[in-house]
């Protein structure tokens, strides 16, 4: 089995470091500033519970050659399928931007949360160094087998209803600051930072909490494949969930 997959399946996460060149992510970040100036209408902003506000495209894949060539890679998409319970394949692409604003708590994904109860994976890449200002990926490994006290407020939509008509739990799938900070002070939970050059790929299970780290300088781009089983009906369903907002 590949080392990559073995550690991906040890820890639900693994790095690959400067995976992607300078050129590439140079040119992925021109790309990213080209779709805000030529697609306004469908760029995606949003914060929730006073967090998140980066800037999005979703399927940036269909309009950028750049995330077409990430999209297609195949040692990542042999990764992913070394790792899935079940046959999975890339959706689309979203590229994202952060930027930093004094006074605001800015970041990546609206704060701590997990994609999913189930296994859910994603792709992503740092497009410019990131360090510990500019809103480094963290990952809690020990999430897997413990959980924190989740958000009380819950959003009820579609999809909850779906997984409520289902038979599914239903629970928030968010953490305040205050909820995780209790359970590193327990020491029940450590937070793994990825701090990394341009082009630096990181292949998580989004089920385990994870966040973009509250951005306090200056600015991260990055692409991010998210992987949905391999079906007609989910494909036909994420094209559904995001048309409004797709490239």
């Amino acid at each position: 089995m590949n080392n990559s997959v073995l550690k991906f399946k040890k820890n639900g996460i693994v790095t690959l470091p400067s995976f992607f060149n300078k050129e590439y992510c140079e040119k992925s970040v021109n790309d990213i500033e080209d779709a805000i100036l030529k697609y306004p209408d469908k760029l995606y902003s949003q914060k929730t519970d006073g967090t998140g506000g980066d800037i999005r495209f979703f399927k940036f894949e269909n309009k950028y050659e750049t995330a077409k060539v990430l999209f297609d890679n195949e040692e990542i998409n042999s990764i992913v399928k070394g790792y899935s319970k079940k046959d999975v394949v890339c959706h689309f692409i979203v590229a994202g931007k952060v930027i930093a604003d004094k006074g605001q708590t800015i970041n990546s994904g609206g704060g701590w949360h997990r994609d999913s109860d189930s296994q859910q994976i994603k792709v992503m890449i740092y497009l410019n160094n990131v360090d510990n200002e500019n809103g480094p990926f963290q990952f809690i490994k020990e999430s897997k087998k413990r959980d924190a006290k989740r958000s009380t407020s819950f959003i009820f939509n579609l999809d909850t209803l779906k997984k409520f008509l289902r038979g599914n739990p239903l629970k928030n799938p968010r953490y305040s600051d205050e909820s995780i900070e209790k359970e590193i002070e327990n020491k029940k939970f450590k937070v793994s930072q990825v701090e990394g050059e341009a082009g630096t790929t990181i292949i998580f299970d989004g089920s385990y909490v994870h966040r973009g780290k509250n951005i306090s300088d200056g600015v991260r781009y990055s692409y991010t494949m998210y992987f949905y089983p391999n079906t007609k009906k989910y494909l036909k369903h994420t094209d559904k969930r995001f048309s409004k907002v797709s490239l």
